[in-house]
């Protein structure tokens, strides 16, 4: 059963239409930064803190080029360095925190996550699934 060629045999099948340009808009490509990964980091457990040490020799002259963003268990240390940015990406953190800072040195960063439950202890610093 061929519908399509006794269409167009008989000639009522009307042809397509060229596309007319209606708007022409010039949009910048967006901008994406290369992210190179922070590895290298210490932490402790305190009464209401947790702290998180990234040593970053010369940050103390960048600091309003770091900045830090939370969720309840993840958090994120951005440094802009010129065409790229450094990054420590954290998650599933042990406990849930409510807040986060940071405090710069000269050669060291140190993330400051707020603790949503004083009482608790980390005794690591991410959430595991093994128990035992």
């Amino acid at each position: 059963h061929d519908h399509g060629k006794d269409r167009k045999l008989e000639g009522d099948v009307a042809p397509m239409p060229k596309p007319k340009l209606v708007r022409s808009e010039d949009v910048a490509p967006a901008a994406s930064r290369a992210v190179k990964a922070i590895s290298k980091y210490s932490w402790a457990d305190g009464k209401k803190f947790v702290s998180i040490y990234v040593d970053y020799p010369g940050i103390g002259a960048k600091a309003d080029q770091c900045s830090v963003k939370n969720k309840q268990r993840s958090v994120m240390l951005t440094v802009s360095e010129g065409d790229h940015d450094r990054a420590l990406k954290l998650v599933r953190l042990n406990q849930k925190i409510v807040g986060s800072s940071l405090k710069i040195k000269d050669d060291q960063v140190v993330v400051k996550l707020e603790k949503a439950d004083t009482l608790t202890k980390w005794y690591d610093l991410h959430k595991t699934t093994a128990r035992g």
